[in-house]
């Protein structure tokens, strides 16, 4: 199949690589450009734990940030990540923010100190409010901005694809925008990471959404439609 990834160029190299070596055509187009804030500051607070929701927010943390700190994480890539960026302790489970939060309360207490908690601006779950229900005291900080970008692609080269795939809400909502603008209807299959981005389009479009957000999931999709 031929496929467009919607992704920021820094995050569909795994996905771009599964996806050829499974003997697909890969079309980049991304949606969204990320920007960092140059001017977060960190307060000095005695932080027992690190939430993470993306790749980006790792790739864009704030300085004074202790690798000490255990970062936990939405899934595997953000928690590569965060290895990277020098994290030894990291707790990767959860695949969306709900599943993050129940594993911040099952491993902490509230007791034991604050939770730092780096996002962007636009975030597809109120992890905050949350841990915050749970008893924890959180600082939120916003440390890029997700920026929309027009779509590259012509109507014909969109029509020309057998799919697209589509990793949030955001991107989602963006696509169908474009899509508008090139006045034509998709007949392309979108391959949605979670049902919550799914519902941002269209119910006459071809909609696959994955069994669960997760890389793997969505390549099962794929393969299952390949054949």
């Amino acid at each position: 199949m031929k496929l467009i990834i919607t992704r920021p160029q820094e995050d569909c190299a795994s996905i771009s690589a599964a996806l050829r070596e499974r003997g697909h055509e890969v079309v980049s187009s991304p949606l969204i450009k990320i920007t960092p804030r140059l001017d977060v500051v960190v307060p000095v607070l005695p932080y027992q734990a690190l939430c993470l929701t993306s790749a980006n927010a790792v790739r864009h943390l704030p300085l004074g940030i202790s690798r000490k700190l255990t970062a936990f994480t939405l899934g595997a890539q953000s928690a590569s990540a965060a290895a990277a960026a020098g994290f030894g302790h990291i707790e990767a489970k959860g695949g969306n923010v709900e599943g993050l939060a129940a594993n911040v309360i099952r491993a902490l207490q509230p007791e034991n100190g604050e939770l730092l908690y780096i996002s962007g601006q636009e975030t597809s779950g109120d992890l905050a409010g949350i841990l915050r229900k749970a008893g924890f005291s959180v600082v939120k900080l916003v440390a890029y901005d997700a920026v929309p970008l027009p779509l590259s692609l012509s109507a014909a080269e969109v029509a020309g694809c057998n799919g697209v795939l589509l990793y949030s809400r955001r991107s989602a909502k963006i696509w169908v925008e474009e899509i508008k603008r090139l006045d034509f209807f998709p007949r392309l299959s979108h391959f949605c990471l979670s049902d919550q981005i799914a519902q941002a389009l269209p119910l006459q479009w071809r909609i696959r959404a994955a069994k669960e957000p997760t890389e793997s999931s969505l390549l099962a999709l794929i393969d299952i439609a390949a054949k």
